[in-house]
């Protein structure tokens, strides 16, 4: 029961740590660029920060994904043994027959672990990210760039075969987001 117990703990710090990567991927997406670079020019260190991950934005958002989905598939692989042990008992206990008793814990619990993953790892990061941007990116921006720095082999493979369909398809992939301003004549 205790490996249970230690199991949801380690699965709701990955649903936050789920929550970064999406604050991180939201903000980043709807961050004033002119507003970061302006707090850099001030001498803002954390700004300076966002703006180096905007100009590699492709490839933060490619790390923010990464992230998200390993984080999303290890909730599943702990939360959901662990929701179907604790709740097993509290099911015998309402006189469910017990072949029933596995199945019905194992989906309550992957219902709640789904639950939990999109209010607090999904949906309240977003709505944050959204909501204040600049503050967001000066906060999650580090993390994230670490966390990319790590897996930069992975999200260079994974980020270059995507690249190589959106050729494919005949577009173009771009790097950063805004593209650099056209000169003006």
């Amino acid at each position: 029961m205790t490996t249970a117990w230690l199991l949801l703990g380690l699965a709701l710090l990955l649903i936050l740590a789920n929550g970064l990567f999406v604050a991180a991927e939201f903000s980043l997406v709807t961050v004033d660029r002119g507003a970061v670079e302006r707090a850099a020019a001030a001498g803002d260190r954390r700004a300076e920060g966002v703006l180096a991950s905007l100009r590699a934005l492709s490839f933060e958002l490619s790390g923010a994904q990464l992230g998200i989905t390993i984080t999303s598939l290890l909730v599943g692989m702990l939360a959901n043994p662990a929701m179907a042990k604790l709740l097993g008992p509290p099911l015998t206990g309402l006189g469910l027959p017990p072949g029933v008793v596995r199945p019905v814990a194992a989906v309550v619990g992957l219902l709640i672990a789904t639950v939990l993953q999109m209010v607090i790892g999904e949906l309240v990061p977003k709505n944050w990210a959204i909501s204040r941007p600049v503050q967001v990116a000066r906060a999650v921006a580090g993390p994230q760039r670490l966390f990319s720095t790590v897996c930069r082999p992975l999200i260079a493979l994974l980020n270059g075969a995507a690249n190589r369909v959106v050729r494919a398809l005949g577009w173009s992939p771009r790097r950063n987001w805004p593209p650099p301003a056209a000169p003006r004549n």
